[in-house]
């Protein structure tokens, strides 16, 4: 009991926000040292900045004008030698003179302890309050694994967990004051958002004041949340225009009437090309019931040729006979307007549309992609 009582005086900490009004602009800087590296670079990437800085006799500094308080991913190097370990640092970004006293760790990796920022000292606060969050993408993970596997028992039981947790998580929300109205806090749900069951995002979401509307990561966040909204089973599938090797453009409508099987990948993917043998076959098996494969390869130019080579030669080696149609977005900008869509968060990325255009399944992966394909058609 001692230690519940603690958990809930903790949790009722409140949390504080920082907004700018808008075209309104400030000052910030980060002035750090860095014990282990006298010459190196720092390349920084946040909402609206993205730059490279130098290290040098140790010591960094950067400075400017900020239009919103922002995440930063930092990314060492060392010109002396490679870093073995991680080698990022992260600060949340506010108008404050940052200090940040950095160096590694016993195996390697970087690390850094960031003061005077207001932002970062409640963003590191909310990090431990929501930890519960790491769980559960960690669980979800061990599902999606499981069904790759087969092992769809065990998937169950964790698929119970995961939405266990999910209300955990809404349980430490309500006894937390100030997240409404926190832009830290809107960063560590856009970065958590695709973990988190459906359900329990939209509930979050439909919680953020009104003054965060305008915050890049709530726009985010609306972004991914449409595209998993609308990429749900049961609801028709997004319409889309896709292009083969010679232009020709392909739209939900040419599909009028047909299964469809949509893989999303690309040509670095290591998944993807470890998904390669449960598409092909089953597109084979189901080729006479009307099963086509669209293979869409979200790449580059050069890349969408070499991807789609790839998966040819495969099915060429083994004799493989599938209705397949290789395309690609109808520019390498339109990628992330896909991924939006589509609700992706990670490649490879497989849904099943049927004849209607309704999506009848979804994240179709290895054992589990092979159970679905064969109970909607047993079902035929």
């Amino acid at each position: 009991m001692k230690i519940k009582s603690l958990i809930v005086l903790f949790v009722l900490t409140s949390f504080y926000c920082t907004s700018y009004a808008k075209g309104e602009s400030k000052r910030y800087s980060v002035t750090g040292t860095f014990n282990g590296i006298e010459t190196g670079s720092i390349s920084i990437y946040g909402s609206t900045i993205e730059k490279t800085i130098e290290i040098k006799d140790g010591k960094f500094f950067m400075e400017g004008e900020l239009d919103e308080p922002q995440f930063l991913l930092l990314l060492v190097s060392n010109k002396a030698e490679r870093i073995s370990g991680d080698s990022r640092m992260r600060i949340f970004l506010d108008d404050s003179d940052i200090q940040v006293k950095a160096g590694f760790d016993k195996w390697g990796s970087v690390i850094a302890k960031v003061t005077n920022g207001k932002l970062h000292a409640q963003y590191e606060k909310q990090l431990k309050t929501f930890s519960i969050l790491d769980s559960i993408g960690m669980t979800k993970s061990h599902r999606d694994v499981a069904r790759l596997k087969g092992e769809f028992e065990k998937a169950e039981l964790l698929d119970k967990k995961y939405l266990g947790q999910g209300q955990e998580f809404l349980d430490i929300l309500g006894k937390t004051k100030g997240w409404k109205n926190s832009v830290t806090f809107a960063n560590i749900m856009t970065d958590n958002f695709y973990s988190l069951p459906l359900k329990v995002a939209k509930k979050v979401r439909k919680k953020f004041d009104k003054q965060l509307e305008s915050s890049f990561y709530v726009k985010k966040m609306d972004k991914y949340m449409a595209g998993k909204i609308n990429v749900q089973v049961g609801k028709k599938v997004p319409d889309f225009k896709f292009k083969d090797e010679h232009g020709k453009v392909y739209t939900r409508d040419d599909f009028k009437g047909k299964t469809i099987l949509i893989d999303f990948g690309n040509y670095y993917c290591h998944f993807c090309v470890k998904e390669v043998p449960y598409v092909v076959k089953m597109s084979q098996k189901y080729k006479d019931k009307g099963l086509v494969l669209l293979s869409v390869s979200v790449d580059s130019e050069s890349l969408v040729k070499k991807d789609h080579e790839r998966l040819s030669k495969y099915i060429s080696k083994h004799k493989y006979d599938v209705n397949r149609y290789a395309l690609s977005p109808l520019s390498p900008e339109e990628n992330n307007n896909t991924a939006f869509s589509f609700g992706i968060d990670g490649y490879p990325y497989i849904l099943m549309v049927n004849e209607k255009g309704v999506i009848v399944g979804t994240d179709l992966r290895s054992k589990y992609l092979e159970r679905e394909i064969d109970n909607y058609f047993a079902k035929k």
